[in-house]
């Protein structure tokens, strides 16, 4: 099972494993717009991701947060970001 499999399965590590390199760009197309998202949602399972998602928050500016928060509080699938070769 992929790591994106997981994480969308709403596993709290692979939630936070896969927000982190989508925001550091290991082996995933870096987008800030992408992780917010899914920071939001392992921040509302428990995880430790504070500073984190404020630094991306930061970057991303208000309508960006907006839009994250409205996609995270869908309870839908979360934008798929293919991994880039």
């Amino acid at each position: 099972m992929t790591l994106y499999k997981v994480a969308a399965a709403g596993y709290l590590p692979a939630m936070v494993e896969y927000a982190i390199r989508i925001v550091e760009g290991d082996s995933l197309s870096k987008s800030d717009l992408y992780a917010y998202p899914r920071l939001l949602r392992a921040k509302e399972a428990g995880a430790p991701v504070d500073e984190l998602l404020a630094a991306v928050g930061s970057r991303l500016g208000i309508f960006g947060r907006e839009f994250g928060e409205k996609i995270a509080k869908d309870g839908g699938r979360l934008p798929f970001r293919s991994p880039s070769r």
